[in-house]
């Protein structure tokens, strides 16, 4: 911390005062980053040492579940908590390792229920339920409760609010995001799918395969994906995007991440791999490069990229593409770093 120290004494003597003040005020930010990171590093590995040697802990299980809630890992947090103290939780926990994805809603209901026991965690909480009523409607829109659970997505927070720190997940290890992409629209021909066991990360992946022969393409607003891209992000905006991409047969993967085009700030950030056909309509777009055989890891400036000077959001996603396609770990940080502690810069592997 001695830098940030020296760097606040430099500003408050070479730098006017107005100058030196919003420099103030960006170290100081840094500083409480900083101080929030050595605590939750500290945290896990307090957390790990203990399972490692009482696999069973209920309070190291508790505490490791709540961890990978609030980065939005339901799959991974599940595992830990039908192991933790808390009843309610454990049941979340049994009933997401355990039974059929029908019991989405009794999965949310336990979430909610656990906040009595838990109201510091109270946001990060209603935020995971939401997650479950929002994948039950999309699994069955004419659900019994389907009133009750349209009324409880309006009103419980989204995980973005939750997240105590700079980054959030938008596809890592959630099965239902598959569910969600293949309700968008577009061509019919093509099919999103969860590959349980793929993904760079071990947790599954989302895989988009077109008809043989034939460009296909999903698109789609989702709900809960407002997120905000800013010059300056605060809490609750993003700056930098973190995706993992394999590409096997087919010449292109052209991927858009944008907005609704009737909001009159609406940005379309666009991505390119590989050489699309010459008569295939594309509009100037990032290339990242050639037709990845294998996984490969991409960090972007989302702020530099839409070439704006203005705040945008981002909530749809389309993939374009002759051939397979799978994506897994895409992240948003304020800052590159905010997405090294959650989404760590994966060597490229088969």
């Amino acid at each position: 911390m001695a830098y940030l120290a020296k760097a606040k004494a430099a500003a408050t003597l070479h730098l006017p005062a107005a100058q030196a003040t919003i420099l103030l005020k960006d170290i100081a930010g840094d500083q409480a980053d900083h101080e929030a990171e050595r605590k939750h590093s500290a945290e896990l590995k307090r957390l790990n040492a203990i399972l490692k040697d009482k696999p069973e802990d209920p309070k190291a299980n508790l505490g490791m579940g709540l961890h990978y809630l609030r980065e939005g890992k339901v799959a991974l947090a599940s595992q830990h908590l039908r192991a933790c103290s808390l009843p309610d939780l454990r049941t979340a926990g049994e009933l997401l390792s355990n039974t059929p994805k029908g019991d989405l809603v009794k999965v949310g209901d336990a979430f909610r229920a656990a906040v009595n026991d838990l109201p510091a965690d109270k946001t990060v909480l209603l935020a995971t339920a939401r997650l479950q009523y929002e994948a039950a409607l999309a699994k069955d829109p004419k659900h019994p409760d389907a009133t009750r659970l349209k009324l409880l997505v309006k009103d419980l927070p989204t995980l973005k609010s939750a997240a105590p720190t700079g980054a959030v997940a938008l596809i890592g290890g959630n099965p239902e995001i598959a569910q969600t992409i293949e309700k968008l629209g577009g061509d019919t021909s093509g099919k999103v799918s969860w590959d349980d066991k793929g993904g760079i990360s071990g947790q599954g992946c989302l895989k988009f395969i077109p008809e043989p022969n034939k460009i296909s393409y999903r698109q789609g607003t989702v709900t809960g994906w407002q997120f905000r891209i800013t010059e300056t992000p605060v809490a609750g905006e993003y700056r930098y995007v973190r995706l993992s991409i394999r590409v096997r047969g087919g010449t292109f993967a052209y991927l858009r991440f944008g907005n609704d085009p009737k909001d009159s700030n609406a940005r379309e950030l666009r991505y390119l791999l590989g050489t699309a056909p010459k008569d295939y309509p594309i509009k100037s777009a990032q290339r990242l490069g050639d037709l990845p055989a294998e996984w490969n890891v991409f960090t972007r400036d989302l702020f530099v990229d839409a070439g704006s000077p203005n705040s945008f959001t981002i909530a749809l996603l389309k993939i374009e593409t002759d051939g397979e396609v799978v994506i897994d770990a895409i992240y948003f940080g304020r800052a590159q770093r905010d997405i090294n502690r959650f989404c760590p810069k994966f060597e490229a592997k088969k």
